[in-house]
């Protein structure tokens, strides 16, 4: 699952996330606006930038005003800084998003935190050692369900996907759920995205909607984040003007 970002108090967006970096020509890492006024904040932008990609940026602010530090380069091999109106992919911050329906389904009463998971998704958390019996739905929200970590590279990680090159959340769970336990439910935290599929898979069971159209109608919709995407599966498009990704190049 991926939001796109839409206007809120603080963004960062990053021009790469990469494990493996590779320098390349480009100019060097500076500031462009605000840098003044926002010394510690540029100096942790500048580090972060240094092991991220060629281009960093924090657009904050509130209802009054905004401001904005860019280190690097939106795109490799230029001088062009990101910009507070391009719209970044916003990575994991999808799981606030996803947190919040589950909280409001609770609040609803239509689901309970300590119930396990095995109650609303029969058979899905099963096998290699896991058990949805034993797993509740805090621990999901907690990230300390025993799941062990999951992201989907390098490309041999990635689980199959449909003849339209979309991915259902049921295999990405089962691709997840492939590595085997690291430990019992809620004895210690282990950051797995497995732990938010599953949650939105309760989402899609609960409230009979696509995982997209449930936090478009709960948060999005309602919080009037009108620049704030959650696309359709299908849907591959950017909102223009975009910010470019980079996997595994500095610049």
């Amino acid at each position: 699952m991926a939001i796109k970002r839409g206007r809120a108090k603080l963004h960062v967006v990053i021009g790469a996330v990469c494990a493996t970096m590779l320098t390349l020509s480009g100019p060097a890492a500076h500031a462009r606006t605000a840098g003044d006024d926002h010394p510690a904040t540029l100096a942790a932008l500048k580090a972060f930038q240094a092991e991220a990609g060629p281009g960093a940026a924090v657009h904050a602010g509130d209802a009054d005003s905004t401001w904005t530090l860019s280190v690097g380069t939106g795109t490799i091999d230029t001088d062009r800084s990101i910009q507070p109106d391009e719209h970044p992919r916003i990575g994991s911050q999808t799981k606030t998003f996803t947190a919040a329906v589950v909280l409001q389904l609770i609040d609803e009463g239509k689901v309970s935190l300590d119930a396990p998971i095995a109650d609303y998704l029969p058979g899905v958390v099963t096998g290699n050692g896991y058990g949805g019996t034993r797993i509740t739905v805090r621990h999901l929200l907690q990230q300390t369900s025993g799941f062990a970590a999951y992201n989907p590279y390098p490309i041999t990680e990635t689980p199959k996907p449909n003849p339209d090159g979309t991915y259902d959340l049921a295999e990405s769970v089962r691709k997840g759920l492939s590595r085997a336990p690291v430990s019992a439910p809620g004895a210690g935290v282990t950051y797995s995205n497995t732990n938010y599929l599953v949650l939105g898979m309760l989402i899609e069971k609960v409230t009979q909607q696509s995982v997209h159209e449930a936090i478009t109608d709960r948060v999005i919709e309602p919080l009037g984040l009108s620049r704030t995407v959650f696309p359709a599966a299908s849907d591959r498009a950017l909102p223009a003007p975009a910010v470019n990704g980079y996997h595994g190049v500095r610049a």
